[in-house]
């Protein structure tokens, strides 16, 4: 459920923005497709290896500094900030699919 709440959040924030800005600042635009992405890819990478069965970590700590970096972007009108916090979901995704990895190989 706590994944489900996430997906949500983020279409809700991170689509809107990005249909918004898409004929004043394409930048911005992919900055908030990429994060929102990244973030569901991130998600399934979890949920697929705990199908597996395979101990996947969930990290609090990335998902607040997500939804920081987004509330941050939006309050200040930083487009760099959206692009941070893409790069935090990539990190998250990369981070969990060498845990699926290294527990495969084990």
């Amino acid at each position: 459920l706590d994944e489900l709440l996430d997906r949500v959040w983020d279409g809700a924030v991170l689509g809107p923005l990005a249909w918004v800005a898409r004929t004043d600042d394409p930048a911005l635009t992919v900055a908030a497709l990429a994060a929102l992405c990244l973030s569901a890819l991130s998600s399934y990478v979890r949920a697929r290896g705990a199908s597996l069965d395979y101990s996947v970590e969930e990290s609090h700590l990335t998902r607040g500094l997500h939804y920081g970096l987004v509330v941050i972007g939006l309050g200040f009108g930083l487009a760099w900030v959206i692009w941070v916090a893409a790069g935090v979901a990539a990190l998250a995704a990369i981070v969990r699919t060498s845990q699926v990895a290294r527990e495969e190989r084990a």
